[in-house]
Formats: structure tokens, C-alpha cells, sequence
């Protein structure tokens, strides 16, 4: 066996293919050819041509057309159908999915081959929620990949335009009037706005409107809890309207005076104060609510307290209210876990027959409704 050279295990490179035409490509390289690249000082001499024919040579094309494919592989519509998305990879689906240039070359697929059908370009324009997939070579509709789960008659699962490539071009125009119509589409659209206004901060998120909110209510509550503490009631003779910090003129109830004396020195309260928006959480039945809430709290803690005791016992006495509907005032007394004998009251209950058999009911139930385990 002969032994091999070095240089039996590398070939000689030529570029001549990356200087001619795609169609001079699969022509076969003469003896004659591959002795004058070996040339080093021919091939200098040969450089310069090729160098100055790049700008009219097809591989700029080439390169632009590869330039587009790898930008279509990364925001192709079809890459974000049937995936969790997060709110960069919606806002890409929306606003930043790949679209073809107008000079781009659609291709044909086997089933429009025949017909010699392929996608127009000018439907792009003329559906704005339109995307075409150079991956699925199909259209979808961003939209509806983006917030579209399920659509149809009774909410039959979604197939084409959404969670597959539509690439019927035959039906084309028909199919997407048709789903411009459909209700599903409709609020995606709509969600497709909403979201979009969001994260470009044109509108506050949720969760900034939310923590907005609570800090309306933070001051409210509070001087709530302060009229509660003092036992002085809430509203007085003129208890409604605006509220104008600096007008000390009006006397109304507690409440609103208690409100107005601290907005002179919290610009947020002031603001929410004397804006015109309606919402304010002022008014009296508001302030009813949260009062039922600052009970409920109360009556949670006072509950866990009787829970993590050792024993209690049960204090009922019989009241009538201004509508001489009989109540039974239900108060426990206990134990806490720092040996203090503690008293507290935990609701009213309306009773309809005093009879030993329904108090003894009402208590019980009562107590079970409070979250008071009785199970001994």
C-alpha cells in the first residue's frame, strides 16, 4: 500500500462558484480551470474582476433574501400559535411580527400548484390583522393567535386562521371577510388594543390601579375607625356633595370634617377630594360597607381567639330593636392564652319563638355561623 500525502487530504478551494450565475453552478470544473487557480500569480490577476463584478452578481440578492429569512424565523407569526406567550412575546405577535416586502416571492403549494394560485400581498393591506407565515407558507390572524382560545358555534375549537395555516387561496377573500365577522375575532381585537395601550403605558395596568385605589381608601378607612374608637357618629344634617378642603363654612358630620381637616395636609386625600370624578368612597352607603367589613375583621379575630382557648362559656340576653323585632345579643366568655378572662361580643341574632328549644337553636347556630368550633 502507497503511502498518502498530506495534501491528498486537503482540495483546492475555487470561488468561481460564488462569482457566477445560479445556473453556471452545476457546470463541471476543466483540468485547464483548476491549473490556472492553483496559480498563485494568476490568481491575483483574477481577484480584481471578481471583486469589481460583486454589486452586479445575483449573491446580493441572495444575501438580502437570507438576511430576510433569518428575520422571519424569529418573529414568524407561526412560532407563537398554541404557546404560552408572555406580554413581550404578545406584544411581538402584535406589533412586531415579520411581514414580507412587497418585492418578496410567494411560493406555491401543492395544493394550488394546478391553479397556479398564491398569496397576494396587496391582502395584507387590505386585513390589518392579517400575518403570512413564510415557515407554514399559510396566513393566520394575529389577533386571534394571541387572545383566541376558543370561537365558533359552542365554542367549537379554533382550526384555521388561528391555530392552523390557512393556505386556501381559492377561498381566500371569502374566508377572511367571513372571519372579520366573527365574535370571537371581535374581542380579540379588542383585547388586542387594551393590551397594547397597557404595556405601552398609555394606560395604567391593573395593578396600578388597584394599588391607585387603595390608597384612595387607606385615609377614608381610617378616619372610620377613628369615629368608630371615639364613639361619635358618622353623619350628621348635610352628609353629601363634594367635599372642599379649604371651606370650613360647612358644617356637616364628623366624618366629612374629620376628611376635610386632613386633606389640608395630604395632597393625595385633597386630590381625591375635590376631583370630579364620581368615584370618591364617601358616601354613606359606602361608609356602611366598610363598616360591616372593619366588623367582620373583628369578629375573625375575636373568633380565633375563642378557638385557640381552652374552654368558654356562652352569655345570651334577649333585646328588642326600634322595629320590635326580637333579637338575642350574643356575647362569650373565655380564656386567652395569656390566662386573661376576656368578654366579647360577637353578633345579634333574630329569633322568631322564645321557647327553650329555638334559642338554644338560634345559639348554636349562631355560634357555628361565627366560625365557633363547638364540636367538644
Amino acid at each position: 500500500m502507497s503511502k498518502r500525502k498530506i495534501s491528498d487530504y486537503f482540495s483546492k478551494n475555487t470561488n468561481q462558484d460564488d462569482c457566477e450565475p445560479t445556473s453556471s453552478k452545476n457546470s463541471t470544473k476543466t483540468p485547464s480551470t483548476l491549473n490556472e487557480m492553483s496559480n498563485i500569480s494568476e490568481k491575483t490577476s483574477v481577484l480584481v474582476p471578481v471583486l469589481n463584478s460583486i454589486s452586479q452578481s445575483p449573491s446580493v440578492s441572495v444575501f438580502q433574501d437570507q438576511t430576510e429569512s433569518m428575520h422571519a424565523n424569529e418573529n414568524d407569526i407561526s412560532l407563537f400559535v398554541n404557546c404560552r406567550l408572555s406580554d413581550a412575546d404578545k406584544f411581538t405577535a402584535l406589533k412586531n411580527v415579520w411581514l414580507p416586502l412587497p418585492t418578496f416571492e410567494f411560493p406555491l403549494n401543492q395544493k394550488n400548484k394546478k391553479r397556479g394560485l398564491k398569496f397576494q400581498y396587496k391582502w395584507l393591506l387590505q386585513f390589518n390583522w392579517l400575518a403570512y407565515s413564510k415557515i407554514k407558507n399559510g396566513a393566520y390572524c394575529k389577533f386571534c393567535v394571541v387572545f383566541s382560545k376558543c370561537g365558533g358555534i359552542g365554542n367549537q375549537p379554533l382550526n384555521k386562521l388561528v391555530l392552523e395555516a390557512f393556505d386556501a387561496w381559492k377561498k381566500a377573500l371569502e374566508t377572511f371577510r367571513k372571519h372579520s365577522k366573527c365574535s370571537y375575532h371581535k374581542s380579540a381585537v379588542l383585547n388586542a388594543d387594551h393590551f397594547v395601550s397597557i404595556y405601552t403605558k398609555q394606560q395604567p395596568s391593573i395593578i396600578e390601579a388597584v394599588d391607585t385605589d387603595r390608597a384612595k381608601l387607606i385615609p377614608i378607612i381610617e378616619c372610620l375607625i377613628l369615629c368608630g374608637r371615639q364613639e361619635i357618629a358618622l353623619r350628621g344634617h348635610r352628609d353629601s356633595g363634594k367635599i372642599n378642603v379649604n371651606d370650613d363654612s360647612i358644617n356637616d358630620g364628623n366624618f366629612r370634617a374629620i376628611l376635610r381637616y386632613r386633606g389640608k395636609g395630604d395632597e393625595f386625600l385633597k386630590k381625591n377630594l375635590e376631583n370630579d370624578y364620581r368615584y370618591k368612597y364617601i358616601g354613606s352607603k359606602i361608609q356602611n360597607e366598610m363598616i360591616i367589613a372593619c366588623g367582620d375583621i373583628i369578629q375573625k379575630k375575636i373568633v380565633k381567639k375563642i378557638n385557640d382557648s381552652q374552654c368558654f362559656s356562652i352569655l345570651a340576653d334577649e333585646t328588642t330593636d326600634i322595629s320590635t323585632n326580637e333579637q338575642l345579643t350574643l356575647c362569650v366568655r373565655y380564656l386567652d392564652t395569656q390566662n386573661n378572662i376576656c368578654e366579647d361580643f360577637l353578633q345579634y341574632i333574630k329569633v322568631d319563638s322564645l321557647t327553650g328549644i329555638s334559642l338554644s337553636s338560634a345559639i348554636i347556630n349562631g355560634l357555628i355561623s361565627c366560625g365557633v368550633q363547638c364540636d367538644f
